[in-house]
């Protein structure tokens, strides 16, 4: 079965979260706020200079922040929770636990859940739809039936 490109879009994000969270892992806090702030924008799948502007920042701030290692304001951590409250702030400031909030990637899991339900029954309707389409058929066939029952089924 061929995938929507929305179900392509989910595929691809979840698969670059799990990246991250897995990445994350490894690094055992080798990272800088500025650089995890970095892989937020890779995740967004925007550039640093986008990013910068939505916070509000000017520009070059980050880029110049990311490229010297410099330290970040809570001006800077505010402005991007607010922005992208999915991403877990404590991980941002330390580098422990998850990039992604468990209350985030939980919303995407019961997404997932509903989306597979409401496929299911899709699926269920159109088998449905095919079976009285050949119970029509097959009065057709039958003049005497037909008669009887075309009446009973336009009142449906």
């Amino acid at each position: 079965m061929t995938k929507t490109l929305k179900e392509q879009l989910i595929t691809d994000s979840d698969a670059i979260f799990r990246e991250s969270d897995e990445s994350n892992k490894n690094e055992e806090f080798s990272e800088t706020a500025v650089q995890r702030i970095e892989r937020i924008s890779k995740a967004e799948g925007i550039p640093i200079t986008t990013l910068e502007r939505r916070m509000g920042m000017s520009k070059g701030a980050l880029s110049r922040s990311i490229r010297t290692g410099s330290d970040i304001g809570v001006s800077w951590i505010s402005a991007l929770s607010k922005l992208y409250p999915k991403y877990d702030m404590h991980w941002l400031i330390t580098g422990a636990g998850s990039m992604i909030l468990k209350r985030a990637a939980a919303k995407n899991e019961n997404f997932d859940e509903v989306q597979k339900r409401l496929l299911e029954l899709l699926s269920q309707k159109d088998n449905e739809i095919s079976a009285l389409k050949k119970e029509l058929e097959s009065y057709d066939s039958h003049p005497r039936i037909a008669a009887e029952h075309r009446p009973k089924l336009s009142e449906k």
